[in-house]
């Protein structure tokens, strides 16, 4: 099955793979396990469309076990074959991974930095009063020195106010704690993904049927061993 593989599929002048050719020598390796494949898929096809008694359903346990056993049969294949591969990706990802990681932390740690004195400034910015400063002037003293008649004038001149360091900023999360967080508030946030995980871990621990807003639906177990009819 040839793949479009143009350049936003990522092609690399470093290293020219036959895509194809390795397609028909896994299907030539693996042709056995293919031919049971399609011997499985066929047999599914001869099955009734709704259990009626118990020995269908014998039927219909017998075949999900030997599914089940020639996926895993797959995945080892897939595994094994793949091994090659999935060890070369690994040697180029750790080679990058290195450098990637020295500038990441690297960079992180600059922009830390900056970002501390870009709020510094914005604060200073807003705590710095806009107004002149006064200072007393005195005119006359007796003859012991001391100030006799004095004004208060404004100052001639003051350090001018700090402006802001001008860098985009922006706001991210840096802790949160669960048992203060307004949940109903973030209710429109929540993906579906993460909604049904946090059901799962429910399920797990308290059983069905213990929150509404939720169907349950019985599917079959791990293990479906059992008599026969």
């Amino acid at each position: 099955m040839p793949r479009n593989r143009g350049h936003n599929g990522g092609d690399s002048n470093l290293f020219k793979i036959d895509f194809d050719t390795i397609e028909l020598v896994l299907e030539d390796a693996n042709s056995g396990l293919l031919k049971k494949v399609h011997e499985i898929l066929r047999q599914a096809e001869d099955l009734p469309s709704v259990i009626e008694s118990k020995s269908e359903a014998e039927k219909f346990r017998e075949l999900i076990q030997d599914f089940r056993s020639l996926t895993k049969d797959v995945s080892h294949a897939r595994l094994a074959d793949g091994r090659p591969f999935t060890e070369a990706a690994k040697v180029v990802k750790e080679w990058f991974s290195e450098t990637e990681n020295n500038l990441k932390k690297k960079e992180a740690w600059l922009s830390r930095q900056l970002a501390d004195f870009a709020v510094q400034t914005q604060r200073d910015s807003r705590s710095s009063e806009h107004k002149p400063g006064y200072i007393e002037t005195p005119i006359g003293t007796s003859v012991d020195g001391d100030p006799v008649v004095s004004i208060t004038q404004p100052e001639s001149y003051r350090e001018p106010d700090p402006a802001p360091f001008n860098v985009e900023l922006e706001w991210e999360i840096k802790s949160f704690d669960i048992s203060q967080l307004p949940i109903e508030q973030l209710r429109d946030y929540f993906s579906d993904h993460s909604i049904r995980q946090a059901l799962k871990k429910h399920l797990d621990k308290n059983g069905p049927n213990q929150i509404r807003g939720v169907e349950y639906i019985q599917s079959l177990g791990k293990k479906i061993e059992g008599a026969g009819p």
